[in-house]
């Protein structure tokens, strides 16, 4: 039996639609995008607006959208944090190091 697909999210890029389909198959959600191709000709013409479209089954439907809405609160969980540059020399070779474990507390 054929289940019908419902669109879950729709994007400008066909980069991030990629990797939401990602995230969604590693949920074990199947996911398919549509139109984009469709995005990637646009670079080259000038097309009116094209979306390119993330698929779902529609009994998938409520379980891709808490997958995306839990990444996208975690995206924005990343970009709230506070970067600073290192202190020092010292300091950025020891970022080098791939056996430095940072700042050990007493």
């Amino acid at each position: 039996m054929d289940e019908k697909l419902a669109v879950v999210a729709q994007y400008d890029n066909a980069e991030m639609a990629h990797l939401d389909r990602i995230t969604l198959e590693e949920a074990g959600i199947h996911a398919v995008l549509e139109n984009e191709n469709l995005a990637a000709v646009s670079l080259y013409h000038v097309m009116p607006r094209c979306e390119v479209r993330l698929l779902v089954r529609q009994s998938e439907m409520e379980k891709a959208r808490q997958v995306l809405k839990e990444v996208q609160s975690a995206e924005s969980a990343i970009e709230d944090v506070e970067w600073t540059e290192p202190e020092s020399e010292e300091r950025n070779d020891k970022l080098d190091d791939p056996f430095y474990r940072g700042p050990q507390e007493s």
